[in-house]
């Protein structure tokens, strides 16, 4: 294994220097389906410059090379996230009825009545590198602050009367200059005319009056239009909860006009043809996708909680069509949808409402994630759902609204699926049971279900090196990098 090959490194500086080969590592990161994501990469590069301004011209070993440095952290970040092993920090004095946070995996950015900060949670730690005061209109409510590169794009609705939204704003401030204000954007239409998200580094705007969807860079001047997608006039209505974006694809879900049939429309980015993709049976027009997710050609739709899709993108076929309940169609209950997709898995709704779906990108069904903790069996919630999941390489975050007669917490669980992957193989055989994991409950806060705080509930960002726990009145996170012993009594993890 790659930590016997570090712990014989340490033996002598021949073996040492044998060992610290880039091509070596590269290979072993691949065998144990190690996952280097983007803000490790960054405090690898971090922690290799800090060894160079500490080294000694006369030193006789050179510096370990960056794919070995990468093997022995990814290798203690996926133990520490496997064993809940992590160093809890908050960031305090949030205003709840004015506060609003946006967080990528390099920043978060909070922006409360007249101030503005940011914090830098790529690393180890979370630290304060910008503070400044900004100048706000009180008639502009802020709905979401988006965190694309190094620029805080805060998007805000007004109208001409308290309650009237018909109109709004986006104002761009760079982190990089202690949150300068660098333009502004005013002549938009409200929410339900023009939506706008930010996924990978792109502001995408559907706008359901021109009937079309613009994919733009943001820079320091303005947005940079990319590509416009369109579609025949009022051929389909866009559900923008639907939006899925991976940089060569576009696909968003909707009802066909006049019909009101789910359908989930694909746009091919480069060379702007779309085509409309349809599920493999009859479905009813009061049923729709309520997610969509890409990957390389393939398209996925969740279709309300009944039934996932996959279909090749290049033939517009359905590879795959899968029942997930028994339940009919009007026991379909107003509760949380997800779909998650990342490496080789899918993670999807469950029949259990506490339960995650594990699927392969290819359609095979695996197993189930199922939370657990010490004190499970002796205070059993009336009622758990899955609200959240985050899937980044091969770990899973889960947040789930536990509630009981007593009180409402909400539960962070952790989960490593590596054990799946192994499986992955057997399972296309037919000649292994569906794995059952169980993962710990890593954290748990209580929620506030006071009238007014109803809407405020707590959601989960995961940069693959931290946990932001993002609620009110405060952020709270989980750092993975810590190395300390969180819970010193548990079993020593062996993997």
């Amino acid at each position: 294994e790659g930590r016997d090959l570090v712990r014989m490194s340490h033996v002598s500086s021949r073996i040492y220097n044998i060992a610290n080969n880039s091509s070596l590592w590269d290979r072993i990161l691949d065998y144990e389906n190690l996952v280097i994501s983007i803000p490790l990469h960054h405090y690898i590069n971090s922690l290799l410059e800090d060894i160079e301004l500490i080294r000694s011209d006369s030193s006789l070993l050179n510096p370990p090379s960056q794919r070995k440095l990468s093997y022995i952290l990814s290798k203690k970040l996926r133990k520490n996230i496997l064993r809940s092993n992590c160093k809890e920090g908050v960031i305090p004095h949030f205003s709840p009825e004015s506060a609003s946070v946006g967080a990528s995996d390099e920043y978060l950015v909070a922006l409360e009545a007249q101030k503005m900060r940011a914090w830098r949670i790529s690393g180890k730690w979370v630290s304060l590198i910008c503070y400044t005061k900004v100048d706000r209109d009180p008639s502009h409510i802020v709905y979401q602050i988006l965190v694309v590169k190094h620029l805080a794009v805060v998007c805000s609705s007004f109208g001409d009367s308290p309650g009237d939204q018909n109109f709004q704003i986006l104002q761009v401030y760079d982190i990089a200059n202690n949150l300068a204000k660098v333009w502004e954007s005013s002549g938009l239409l409200g929410t339900q005319y023009q939506y706008i998200s930010s996924i990978e580094d792109k502001i995408i705007m559907i706008d359901k009056l021109r009937e079309t969807i613009e994919v733009s860079d943001v820079s320091q001047n303005g947005l940079v239009p990319q590509v416009t997608l369109d579609q025949p006039r009022h051929s389909m209505r866009f559900l923008n909860s639907t939006l899925s974006f991976n940089g060569n694809y576009l696909a968003l879900a909707g009802g066909l006009v006049p019909e009101n049939t789910p359908v989930v429309a694909c746009w091919n980015v480069q060379s702007t043809n779309r085509q409309v993709l349809m599920s493999d049976r009859p479905v009813c027009p009061f049923r729709c996708f309520k997610k969509t997710a890409l990957r390389n050609d393939m398209l996925y739709g969740l279709l309300n909680r009944f039934r996932l899709i996959g279909w090749d993108i290049l033939s517009g076929n359905v590879k795959f069509s899968i029942d997930l309940t028994d339940s009919s169609p009007g026991d379909d209950e107003a509760c949380a949808t997800w779909l998650a997709l990342d490496q080789e898995f899918i993670l999807t709704v469950h029949q259990e409402k506490d339960c995650v779906t594990v699927f392969s990108t290819d359609g095979i069904h695996l197993g189930s994630i199922r939370p657990w903790s010490p004190d499970q069996g002796e205070n059993k919630s009336d009622h758990r759902t899955v609200e959240q999941v985050i899937l980044r390489g091969y770990t899973a975050v889960l947040r789930i609204l536990s509630e009981s007669a007593v009180e409402t917490k909400c539960e962070i669980v952790t989960a490593d699926l590596t054990m799946f992957l192994d499986a992955l193989e057997t399972r296309r055989n037919g000649s292994l049971d569906a794995i059952r994991l169980l993962a710990f409950v890593s954290a748990e806060h209580k929620v506030d279900t006071d009238a007014a705080q109803v809407e405020l509930t707590c959601t989960l960002a995961f940069n693959t090196t931290k946990i932001l726990d993002l609620q009110h009145p405060c952020v709270k996170f989980y750092d993975y990098l810590y190395t300390g012993e969180r819970f010193p009594d548990r079993e020593k993890c062996r993997h």
